[in-house]
């Protein structure tokens, strides 16, 4: 097993996992975020092609697949909970925030102020803000993973999949070719999500 698998810590996975898709995405797997995090668990295409923790890369249009995507990041934060000894908000923070920054968070004593939509993530979990309210109000309505409520999941769309492929391919001089992050940079993510996340 790889040491980023840590069995203690599979029960804990499943209910981070399904936290993490609800904040992330709403379990819409076409979501695309301002900051360009993409599909259920709001996977950067840069993270899916290099996440490190034994998980295998994913292409970027991969991510529209809601399979591929929940087991990423399912994986992704197996290696983060381990990583982190099993400390939830710690684990939470890297996948949202990046582990370099929450490492010389950690390594300056914890006294660093966190950005704010990183620190409401970790907030949430521990029942506290907005996204506490709002998983709490959507667990009562009964709402589901996408991937418990539709037993045969949507196939990924072909254009945006081969949109975001294009976006991210890697050119003869190894260079991204284009704006990778223009079409999804903050300024523009209503328009990214009026093309990507179809129904």
């Amino acid at each position: 097993m790889s040491k980023w698998r840590n069995p203690k810590y599979l029960t804990e996975i499943d209910n981070v996992a399904r936290y993490v898709e609800f904040v992330e995405s709403s379990g819409k797997p076409n979501s695309v975020s301002y900051s360009g995090a993409v599909g259920l668990m709001g996977i950067k295409p840069s993270t899916a092609m290099g996440a490190g923790y034994d998980v295998s890369p994913l292409r970027p249009a991969e991510l529209y697949d809601p399979v591929k995507n929940h087991n990423f990041g399912k994986e992704y934060l197996s290696g983060l909970l381990t990583k982190y000894k099993g400390n939830v908000p710690d684990a939470l923070l890297a996948y949202s925030w990046g582990g370099t920054n929450v490492d010389k968070w950690i390594a300056g004593g914890r006294t660093g102020s966190i950005p704010a939509d990183k620190q409401a993530y970790i907030d949430g979990w521990a029942g506290k803000g907005s996204h506490a309210k709002e998983y709490k109000k959507a667990n009562a309505e009964g709402w589901k993973p996408y991937l418990e409520r539709s037993r045969t999941p949507a196939k990924p769309d072909p254009e945006a999949a081969a949109t975001l492929e294009s976006l991210y391919s890697v050119g003869p001089s190894g260079q991204t070719k284009g704006a990778k992050e223009a079409v999804m940079r903050e300024q523009n993510w209503q328009k990214a999500n009026e093309f990507f996340d179809k129904p």
